[in-house]
């Protein structure tokens, strides 16, 4: 028994020739369309798209048989006639793939097996046309087929495909059509029906001029429609068409004529057309430009009756426009204009694809404006640039006259007509849409391609390097048959973008000469320009851009090369003009190198202006959001930096003394501890305090104690040269943050309040502020936690107050220690959840590793050890790649707590000991020492008092030699296990930093490396 959902299907056997397949009942029958554009139609839909134009081909050609059955070899041998066989059967295996893949849910009709493939129930429009030339001419069939013939027979059949199968099977069709035209042709015009004679014959005619009988049956037509000039017209035609090939006018139709003569004659009305031309086929799928889509549907939605599609050569205009085309209701014609040599031979490609004819005698744009009249239309204008400027006047001509008319053209240049729309069709997006295209027709060239990780990050590589241009990802996909995405990277070098593709215009098949010859027709003058341009990476503002030209150069100029669409134009708060990587490599190709050192050092004085207005002061506070608009010129500023230390170097280094906070706020201390001692020799004197500081800050960040020290030190001499006690005060408040650990806190105490009192003195809030929290942050270590809070505290509202968003999360992190050490752990998990946003947001790395370790500290204060770890080691990740030893040696002890609290033995010595070896590495005692308490419980989950009694011992000597100090939470800590393991056993020896970390290695356990640990 079927429950009422399922679907009763029985399987039953079909006969192709003997052979016996099975096929289920209840499958819809299949319908192929061979005039027009080549489909599959079967229940209830119309399969126009395949993967590959050769599974559409392999499809029609079964369907050609009589027998709808081929062999597998007849059918290699007419899809890859030069191919060898053992080639062909491995590719016709995976175009069968592709075409049931394409069919989807009608995959049955297509039937394979060892040795035939065959297609099932299915019948066409081509047996449909044959079996009408079978029947007589009065059969019942002509009369009903007048209205039917143009939309079922009027295609080209198996329009766009040019094989040499095709071109036997396209005559045989055009022939056979021929005949039914003539046989439907003449029944309308016994029937009194004239108009379905013009639209049947009309276009019969216009491909076979010299047919005799087809045109004589429009003259007749003509003149029963009451339009004697258009007859006389076509005689005429066909007459000097006959006289041209030598032949002469057959008596009969002579005779036709002068019987015509004597009828009266009437102006000729306009005469509809049998429609418009199908849309040409699309084989390669859609990938993004949903965005530009809606644009195109909102302006015909508001009204706009031009929009113009604007980008360069092979960026996809033509694709969006069929697919903007295909959305689009009502009447839809497509006129392609490339091969088009002049203006003056448009109206006849127009009257082409709306299947009209106008006489000789009549100016055929206005015979096509009479016969559209007033109805809706949307025509498609493909490739305009090459008939520009006249052709502008056309498409004018054509709005003014027909209300109904709506336009949308594809062109690399403007039309420059009132009331024109623009959208400027740009790169799919490589990481998404460009690299989904690439791996579509990778995957076309090998269908059981398995891709991993690394193998799609060399992939959306090759997309970046080419911009996710869609014509280069096409022609360059070819490549990536027999080659990684790697090797096609590493081969491409300055070699041209060029393949053989066949479905790809002649001019498309080099994108590489396709950008050269434009950027060769541009004067001396704009080429310059659009050289200047392409040093700026990440694009240009105007006034960037203005900087950088010669002086008197004319921003018309400019203009032209955005609407040539060699400048890509950006537009969101600012518009920003940029060159894309491959108009990039095409200009500086041509461009001398004292062209191109010119244009760099243009590049590079434009840049220091453009930071100077940015950052008019080096001691601006910077929010979030300035934050995140530097963001954005970020790539032009390295690049300026970079090309400045070849051609301007003492510019690159006063780049780099304004936007140095920048890459600070964004870690980039490796970065800035690598670039600044290559320009220090030529900065000048008050750069030079600037690069100090920055400088020093990254040693600081990446845990070189040393050089920090030394860099700090001469950040703040330079500054008191200067007479900058801004400077100085943010220097001696870092300098006083890394004193607590490599001299005492006492030093560090005294150093951050003469910041304090060098911060009023600056009278810049968020500098005070600076030293204010490094005063308070050393309270907290000095057990002083009142006055540290309070210190604190006054940084927050001061860092808040002055927009400085970067010490604002800082502050606010330190405030959550002085939590801490109020046992006020729930505030702690508030104030992450606060901070924790804007740290992100401002993507500082250091604040947000800062955050996490903080939170972590909460849940062990909470009890909650397995939220502990998490954020633990989220931390340690962070500032392992930062390289900073100290906080990963800090984070590693946190760790160490968590499991020694669950009493995981193992994992806590596993992390303890790498712990102590890392404080060991960053040269602090003072983390070393608070590590031994752990140390101790080690020895006490053994069951090892004695141990751990020597481990406390030794701690408390430590402490004395050396005048260490525990903050107050780590002092409770140690004390509850003082007073679990009893009297502690003192050192006989001196005690050393080497003899205690001595003492984690005297745990009974193979040492194991941590980096399988770190992400379980």
């Amino acid at each position: 028994m079927f429950s009422a959902k399922t679907e009763y299907r029985v399987e039953m056997l079909v006969d192709f020739a003997g052979k016996r397949y099975i096929r289920r009942e209840g499958m819809a029958e299949g319908r192929l369309i061979y005039f027009g554009e080549f489909a599959v139609e079967a229940g209830g839909e119309r399969i126009s798209r395949f993967d590959t134009q050769r599974a559409a081909k392999l499809i029609a050609l079964v369907g050609l048989s009589r027998s709808k059955r081929l062999s597998r070899t007849e059918l290699a041998d007419m899809l890859w006639p030069d191919d060898f066989p053992d080639a062909t059967r491995l590719r016709l295996r995976q175009e069968l793939a592709r075409a049931r893949k394409a069919l989807g849910s009608q995959a049955d009709l297509l039937i394979a097996d060892g040795e035939f493939v065959c297609l099932a129930e299915v019948s066409s429009d081509r047996d449909d046309l044959i079996n009408l030339s079978r029947l007589p001419a009065d059969a019942p069939a002509y009369v009903r087929l007048g209205e039917q013939f143009a939309d079922t027979f009027g295609g080209e059949f198996l329009a766009t495909w040019e094989e040499p199968w095709v071109y036997a099977e396209r005559q045989q069709a055009h022939d056979i059509r021929r005949e039914v035209g003539l046989k439907a042709g003449m029944q309308a015009l016994l029937n009194g029906r004239a108009a379905e004679v013009i639209a049947i014959c009309g276009p019969l005619a216009q491909q076979n001029p010299l047919d005799e009988p087809l045109r004589m049956l429009l003259v007749q037509a003509f003149a029963a429609s009451g339009s004697m000039t258009q007859a006389m017209s076509e005689f005429q035609q066909l007459k000097r068409a006959l006289r041209a090939e030598n032949r002469s006018l057959a008596e009969e139709s002579e005779s036709v004529m002068a019987d015509l003569g004597n009828r009266p004659v009437f102006t000729p009305p306009v005469v509809a057309g049998g429609g418009w031309r199908p849309l040409p086929a699309s084989l390669v799928r859609t990938f993004g430009r949903a965005e530009e889509r809606e644009s195109i549907a909102q302006r015909w939605a508001d009204g706009v009756r031009l929009v113009t599609l604007l980008g360069p050569g092979g960026i996809g205009k033509t694709h969006l426009a069929l697919d903007a085309a295909r959305d689009a209701e009502g009447s839809v014609g497509w006129v392609p204009l490339a091969e088009l040599g002049s203006v003056g031979q448009f109206p006849a490609a127009l009257l082409f694809q709306a299947n009209l004819f106008a006489p000789d005698n009549v100016d055929a744009l206005d015979f096509f404006i009479r016969s559209v009249g007033a109805a809706p239309v949307l025509i498609v204008l493909d490739n305009v640039e090459h008939l520009m400027p006249d052709f502008s006047a056309v498409v004018r001509r054509l709005l003014e006259s027909l209300p109904g008319l709506r336009i949308l053209a594809t062109s690399r240049v403007p039309l420059g007509i009132t009331g024109e729309q623009q959208i400027r069709v740009g790169p799919l997006d490589p990481a998404v849409e460009g690299r989904e295209l690439l791996l579509d027709l990778w995957r076309g060239l090998r269908p059981n391609l398995a891709t991993n990780s690394e193998l799609e990050a060399e992939l959306t590589e090759l997309v970046q390097r080419l911009d996710g241009y869609p014509l280069a990802l096409r022609l360059i996909a070819p490549r990536l048959k027999l080659r990684s995405p790697s090797m096609v990277l590493r081969d491409l070098g300055d070699a041209p973008i060029a393949a053989n593709v066949d479905d790809l215009p002649e001019r498309h098949r080099d994108l590489s000469a396709l950008i050269a010859g434009s950027i060769g027709s541009l004067s001396e003058a704009r080429r310059d320009i659009l050289l200047i341009l392409t040093m700026f990476p990440a694009g240009a503002l105007v006034d960037q851009l203005l900087d950088a030209v010669p002086a008197g150069s004319d921003l018309d100029d400019v203009d032209s090369l955005v609407d040539q669409s060699l400048v890509i134009l950006d537009e969101d708060a600012h518009v920003r003009l940029r060159t894309l990587g491959l108009v990039r490599s095409s200009v500086r190709a041509v461009a001398t190198p004292d062209a191109q050192r010119d244009a760099a050092e243009r590049f590079v004085r434009a840049m220091l202006a453009s930071v100077r207005r940015a950052i008019p002061s080096s001691w601006m506070p910077i929010s979030a959001e300035q934050l995140d608009q530097f963001d954005q010129e970020t790539a032009n500023v390295h690049e300026a930096i970079r090309l400045g230390g070849e051609v301007a170097p003492a510019h690159a280094a006063s780049i780099l003394a304004r936007w140095w906070r920048h890459d600070v706020a964004r870690g980039r201390y490796i970065y800035l501890s690598k670039l600044i001692p290559s320009l220090w020799e030529v900065a000048s004197e008050e750069d030079r305090a600037q690069l100090a500081l920055a400088l020093g800050v990254a040693k600081g960040a990446l845990g070189r104690d040393q050089e920090c020290t030394d860099w700090l030190e001469r950040a703040i001499a330079g500054f008191a040269q200067l007479g900058d006690s801004g400077g100085e005060a943010t220097a001696h408040a870092r300098l006083a943050a890394l004193e607590r650990r490599t001299r005492s806190i006492e030093a560090a105490l005294e150093r951050a309040r003469l910041a304090i009192d060098l911060g009023r003195q600056s009278r810049i809030p968020h500098i005070e502020a600076e030293a204010e929290l490094t005063l308070g942050v050393l309270l907290i270590f000095a057990n002083e936690s009142g006055p540290a809070a309070a210190h604190i505290r006054r940084a927050v509202e001061m860092s808040q107050d002055s927009q400085e968003h970067s010490l604002a999360v800082n502050a606010g992190l330190r405030y959550m220690s002085v939590l801490h050490g109020l046992a006020d752990f729930a505030g702690m998990l508030n104030e992450a959840d606060r901070l924790l946003p804007l740290a992100e947001q401002l993507r500082d790395p250091g604040a947000v590793c800062f955050a996490n370790e903080l939170r972590g500290r909460a849940y062990i204060g909470l009890g909650q050890y397995d939220e502990a770890e998490a954020s633990f080691r989220e931390s340690y990740r962070g500032w392992e790649q930062l390289g900073n030893t100290f906080q990963m040696a800090d984070q590693t002890l946190s760790l160490s707590r968590t499991f020694a609290e669950r009493e995981m033995g193992k994992d806590t010595e596993m992390w303890l000991q790498q712990s102590a070896r890392l404080w060991m590495e960053a040269g602090d005692v003072g983390g070393l020492n608070a590590a031994l308490t752990i140390l101790a419980r080690c020895w006490m989950m053994r069951d090892h008092p004695a141990e751990a009694a020597k481990v406390l011992g030794y701690q408390a000597a430590l402490m004395d030699a050396l005048e260490l100090r525990l903050v107050d939470s780590e002092v409770a800590h140690r004390d509850a296990w003082r007073a679990k393991v009893g009297k502690m056993t003192a050192p006989a020896d001196p005690v050393t930093a080497e003899g205690a970390l001595a003492l984690f290695y005297e745990l009974p356990f193979a040492p194991t490396s941590i980096k399988s640990q770190i992400n379980p």
